[in-house]
């Protein structure tokens, strides 16, 4: 999905909401990033993202319903 079909898909979507309070977390949370960079990854981050995506798309990964069976089995939850 390119950036404005996100950017269309989240308008979308905040424009049915009905709570006060989802609105308030998106105002909050819009108004705290005011153009910062401060989520920039290091080159090492971006490696990093770079070779785990490369694992996963080699089939490397491990399914979230395997990887949640195994924590509720070790966690007894």
């Amino acid at each position: 999905m390119t950036l404005e079909a996100r950017k269309l898909d989240l308008i979308q979507r905040l424009a049915v909401v009905k709570d006060e309070a989802t609105l308030q977390i998106v105002d909050e949370v819009l108004s705290s990033n005011n153009g910062h960079t401060d989520w920039q990854l290091s080159d090492e981050q971006k490696q990093f993202v770079k070779e785990s995506i490369a694992e996963l798309d080699a089939g490397m990964g491990i399914p979230h319903e395997e990887v949640m069976r195994e924590v509720r089995e070790k966690f007894k939850v």
